[in-house]
């Protein structure tokens, strides 16, 4: 371990989440001359559930213990250097850490009979923060919005649906889009799917200050439950699905929408689609490109954007999180790895051993 670490502990004030301590923070001054940092959820080789920070070269700059197994984190543009991590569903912690020190500076919990689905956006001026929830009692899925100030609620609407996961800011900056994946469940019962035969996944396009959902639509099969999306710069929304019906069914798991128009599915064969184990995790768009990656399957998948066509299907394992830098995608996997990849070939940028990257990550520039 390099002789720059320093410990130090810190309490939080939720009393769901309890006393812990941030790891050993390793501080690099590669820093000096990357300016952006690479964010993710991880656990490392103890099996310790972290947030870890890391240089665009894979060094280590920071990594903070949470208390369970988060899922995304959002930068914070009003406060530099700082990321939001939410919990993954059915945990209800977000703690904000200073990911350049690894220090917690605030933590808040959902409310009570709510837990987060691990995603969340800023709002254009940072002042609002808006979340997918759970409201389980009411089995109905919602969008909640806090001040980014201090967290306090100010607001809920309906996410148009059950099971809201992933959602994103419209480029007009006053819609939200919403992937609803329409299965029910209950922290009681945490892993447990509680409707797969009546689900209804869609995907709602919601104005963020009115809560009313102006349009709709919905997959072709009830089972295609919509967990993650990207939008483009030009309003292009590209939604993963994760399929929730008989394994030998095979339905297209990525889809490409306009508003106005249908769900169009981007173009695969049946052997590709059924490589891809009927699970999408993150997805991530440049100007042409779409890439899609697939825990489960192994793989990940790179569409034209404009012809809908597959370019590339290749084996990460456990590929995991996707972040885009000056129009080239970097991609992780629960291994360890971090990849530059590109379409003719991909390279490595660092293996670290004592990180298993999750399934999404952020990428935000230091201050």
């Amino acid at each position: 371990m390099p002789s720059n670490v320093s410990r130090r502990q810190f309490l939080f004030g939720a009393a769901a989440i309890g006393a812990i301590g941030a790891l050993p923070v390793v501080v690099n001054t590669a820093m000096a001359q990357s300016p952006q940092l690479i964010v993710s959820a991880a656990r490392d080789v103890k099996g310790h559930y972290v947030l870890a920070a890391l240089d665009l070269d894979g060094n280590l700059v920071s990594k903070t213990r949470l208390p369970k197994r988060a899922h995304d984190s959002l930068a914070l543009p009003h406060k530099p250097n700082h990321v939001l991590v939410l919990a993954r569903r059915p945990d209800t912690f977000a703690i904000e850490i200073n990911v350049l020190t690894g220090d917690i500076t605030n933590t808040f919990n959902s409310e009570q009979g709510r837990h987060f689905y691990g995603h969340g956006v800023v709002s254009p001026d940072g002042a609002l923060l808006y979340t997918s929830e759970n409201n389980y009692e009411a089995q109905t899925g919602e969008i909640v919005v806090r001040q980014t100030s201090d967290y306090k609620v100010v607001n809920r609407f309906s996410s148009g649906g059950i099971g809201p996961h992933e959602l994103a800011l419209m480029p007009d900056q006053e819609h939200l889009v919403i992937a609803n994946g329409g299965i029910i469940t209950h922290p009681d019962m945490p892993r447990l799917k509680l409707n797969l035969e009546s689900m209804q996944p869609n995907l709602s396009y919601v104005n963020r200050h009115t809560g009313e959902v102006v349009e709709q639509v919905y997959p072709e099969h009830h089972q295609q439950s919509a967990r993650h999306l990207v939008v483009s710069q030009q309003g292009d929304v590209y939604l993963g699905m994760q399929f929730n019906g008989d394994y030998n069914l095979q339905f297209p798991l990525v889809y490409h929408h306009k508003r106005g128009q249908q769900l169009v599915a981007m173009k695969a064969t049946e052997e590709q689609w059924q490589s891809m184990h009927q699970y999408i995790a993150s997805l991530c768009v440049t100007d042409d490109t779409l890439y899609v990656t697939c825990p489960r399957g192994d793989r990940v998948a790179v569409w034209d954007r404009h012809s809908r066509d597959m370019q590339k299907l290749f084996e990460l394992k456990d590929a995991a999180g996707l972040a885009l830098e000056s129009n080239r995608v970097i991609m992780s996997s629960g291994a360890g790895k971090l990849l530059n990849g590109k379409l003719q070939h991909e390279t490595a940028i660092a293996s670290i051993s004592d990180i298993q990257f999750d399934n999404h990550m952020t990428l935000m520039f230091s201050a």
